[in-house]
This record gives C-alpha cells, sequence and structure tokens, in this order.
C-alpha cells in the first residue's frame, strides 16, 4: 500500500467545536482530518481506515455517541437539511457516480453479476418480486430518490407507484425520468403520507428515519398497508453495541444520518403488528457497490465534476467524498454495516407468505 504525506505544510486551523475537541481523542478522526487537508494520501484509502479502525471504540467515541443519539435529529423541519445540502449538489455528481442506474442504494451482487448496472436491476426485481407485485396494485415508494425503482416497477411489473420524497431536486429529475408511467410523485414527509395501498417499501431511506422515529415509519406504514399487503425496507445496519454515529459525516456530508441495530427493525415493526417474514442479507453487495461509485468517482472527476465541484469546502470537496466512500467500503468489508432486506406482513394476514432469492 502506497502512502504518500506532506509534513512540510503548516498546521491546518480547525474553529473549537465539537469535531475539534472529538479529534483530540480519537486518532482515527485525527487522521481524516488531516487527510482532508491534503497532509497525506494513499492507494487505497479503504485499507488505511480499515487499520485505523481495529480494536474497541475509545471513550470519547462511546461518549459522543450517546450525545448524538439523545437529540432526535431527523424531525420533519430538520430532515430538510440533509435535503438541501447531500441531494441537492445537481444530477452531474450523482450521473457521474451513480452511473446510468441512478440507485444511490446497494445493488444485488450475486455470484454471476459483472457489473454495477446489473446489480442494480438484481435488487429491483428481488425487491418486487418479494413484495409480490401483480399488474393494477398500488405502490407506495418511500424516499424514491431520483425515480428508477418506482420506474423499473412501473414498467416492469404494471403497477400504479406513489413515491414521497422531500427533496425538490430529486423530484424533478424523477418527473422527467417516469414521465408518461402511471407513477407520481408527492414532495412531502414520509410521516405524511397518505392513501392505501397493496405493497409499500423504502431503499435505504430508513437510515435518514433516526433511532427516536423508528416507530413513526411503521405507523405510516400501518396506516396506509392493505389488509393482505406486503411492506419491505433495504436499509444498512449497524453491528450490535458499535457506535452508530460519525461527527465527520455528520458535519461534512450526511447531517443526520443514523444507522439502525437490526434488532430496532424488529422490535419497532412488531409495536405495530406486523410479523417479520424474511430477514435478508445482501453480504458483500454493499462494499462491491460503493467501490463501483468510488471507482465511477474519481475516473469522471476530473473532466467532468472537477469544474463545478473542485472550488467547494476550499478545495477539500474529491478528498472528503474518497473518505466518504472509502470509510464505507472499509465499514461492509469488516461487517461493522450489513444491508439487509426486511420484509413485513401484517399479523392478520392469512395467505402464507413465501419469499424469494
Amino acid at each position: 500500500m502506497k502512502l504518500e504525506c506532506c509534513v512540510s505544510r503548516s498546521l491546518p486551523f480547525y474553529p473549537t467545536d465539537q469535531l475539534q475537541m472529538k479529534s483530540e481523542f480519537d486518532s482515527l478522526l485525527l487522521t481524516i482530518l488531516l487527510a482532508q487537508e491534503g497532509w497525506w494520501d494513499a492507494d487505497n484509502l479503504a485499507e488505511v481506515i480499515r487499520a485505523g479502525m481495529v480494536g474497541p471504540a475509545s471513550w470519547m467515541e462511546a461518549l459522543a455517541d450517546k450525545w448524538l443519539m439523545a437529540w432526535n435529529k431527523q424531525t420533519i423541519l430538520q430532515s430538510l437539511v440533509v435535503a438541501r445540502l447531500h441531494y441537492s449538489l445537481g444530477p452531474e455528481l450523482w450521473e457521474s457516480m451513480l452511473g446510468p442506474s441512478m440507485n444511490y442504494t446497494s445493488g444485488y451482487f450475486k455470484d454471476d453479476t459483472r457489473t454495477l448496472e446489473e446489480a442494480q436491476i438484481n435488487k429491483m426485481d428481488l425487491i418486487a418480486r418479494k413484495l409480490q407485485l401483480k399488474p393494477g396494485m398500488k405502490v407506495l415508494d418511500i424516499g424514491c430518490g431520483w425515480g428508477a425503482a418506482a420506474k423499473y416497477m412501473a414498467t416492469n411489473y404494471k403497477v400504479s407507484v406513489v413515491g414521497y420524497n422531500i427533496c425538490k431536486e430529486q423530484l424533478e429529475y424523477a418527473r422527467k425520468l417516469c414521465a408518461g408511467l402511471d407513477v407520481s410523485f408527492v414532495c412531502d414527509d414520509y410521516r405524511n403520507a397518505k392513501g392505501t395501498f397493496d405493497a409499500i417499501y423504502s431503499i435505504e431511506m430508513y437510515e435518514h428515519i433516526g433511532h427516536t422515529n423508528g416507530r413513526s415509519y411503521f405507523q405510516m406504514v400501518d396506516r396506509c398497508l392493505t389488509e393482505n399487503g406486503v411492506a419491505l425496507v433495504q436499509t444498512g445496519v449497524m453491528a450490535d453495541n458499535e457506535i452508530r454515529s460519525c461527527m465527520w459525516s455528520d458535519k461534512y456530508i450526511f447531517p443526520g444520518g443514523e444507522f439502525p441495530y437490526a434488532y430496532e427493525m424488529l422490535t419497532n415493526s412488531k409495536d405495530y403488528g406486523f410479523v417479520t417474514e424474511d430477514l435478508h442479507s445482501l453480504g458483500k453487495s454493499y462494499g462491491k457497490t460503493l467501490t463501483h461509485w468510488y471507482n465511477n468517482f474519481n475516473a469522471n472527476w476530473k473532466d467532468k465534476l472537477e469544474p463545478k465541484f473542485g472550488h467547494l469546502v476550499d478545495g477539500k470537496f474529491q478528498r472528503m467524498w474518497n473518505f466518504y466512500l472509502a470509510g464505507g467500503i472499509a465499514h461492509y468489508e469488516m461487517r461493522l454495516c450489513q444491508c439487509l432486506q426486511i420484509t413485513y406482513t401484517r399479523l392478520s394476514r392469512k395467505e402464507e407468505y413465501v419469499s424469494v432469492r
């Protein structure tokens, strides 16, 4: 592994805030902050981050995690912050990084899957089959992103899809993508979803909900799902007892993001009378997906992305996003995170549910 350092630079100045204070006790965070300033670089950032993540969390990390988890960072108003700061960066970034599928979620890499596009189609089709979609059904897409999954469901399974999203830029893109299909979009918070649907799904939107709002999500599913309907959540989860907050990401990349623990996906749903029919780990798929995004981002940086994003954050944008993506790769390769698909039906459902792979 090649590691390049620049030790001639003057020490960077950081304002006195929580992130600065935590970096004084957290060597990995300090390492990331120094790399963000350009002090060092490596040809395999994920490997460097993995090396720094070995061993239990420090007392400062645990304390910071408890502090961050004490607040509801995903109220209806605060949820708009991540929509504005993260998802509104413009289609150039997302098209260059995600590829033609425009899926900002893990694909599903089977043994014979060779490309990211194939993996994303595998994922969308797997969700459709788990939801047991049939022509004419009404389907609710919570989060909906740039509309790729809604388009796939409507085109290939002849269903009617309603998508909820609070990011106006994503909705504008999604409406153009799904023009002419039986797909509509609502600019509103998931907690305000209305109507009755045969199937409900969210694909990695649950990380925007936060542990204090888990019950509100399943309250919405309870309100909107038909008696015999099927609901599915695809989400990243943290290994039990792992730190699930990241002050660096919370400040620079993903405000308010929070991975649930797997057990929360079972307990929160049970409170509203749902049965967990299937819990499916996508294995190494997310690490592979993130690696494709990392490679796409850097392959397109010079010609497509640098002219628009190179000046952002005092010229640190590329380094910050490289650490964001490489950190994700490290977490999934170390199995500190997993990507799960969890399927639910009502306790009162009479028909047997049989899952698929």
